[in-house]
C-alpha cells in the first residue's frame, strides 16, 4: 500500500494503468532483489504476485477519494457560478 502512495504522482495521465501496474510490479521486484542479495529473508515469487496486488488495490481507495474529492469540488464551483 505505501508503493501505492508514493507511485501515486507517476500517475496524473488518463491512460495510466499499465503504467502503474509496471511501476509497481518493478517496486516489488527491487525489494525481492535487495531481499535476495542481503539475505534478508527470502525470496518468493508469491510475494512479487501479493505486492504487486496489494500496491494496485491500495491504489485504488486513493484514486475513489480523489474523484470524490474532485466531484465534489465542482459540485461546489457549480453551486457559486450559479447563484
Amino acid at each position: 500500500m505505501y508503493s501505492a502512495i508514493i507511485l501515486n504522482n507517476l500517475t496524473l495521465a488518463k491512460n495510466c494503468r499499465e503504467k502503474f501496474s509496471r511501476c509497481i510490479s518493478l517496486f516489488s521486484i527491487k525489494y525481492e532483489i535487495f531481499k535476495l542479495i542481503f539475505k534478508f529473508g527470502s525470496f518468493d515469487i508469491d510475494d512479487l504476485i501479493l505486492n504487486t496486488l496489494g500496491g494496485i488495490l491500495g491504489y485504488l481507495p486513493i484514486k475513489l477519494c480523489q474523484l470524490y474529492i474532485n466531484s465534489k469540488r465542482k459540485h461546489l464551483k457549480n453551486n457559486v457560478f450559479s447563484r
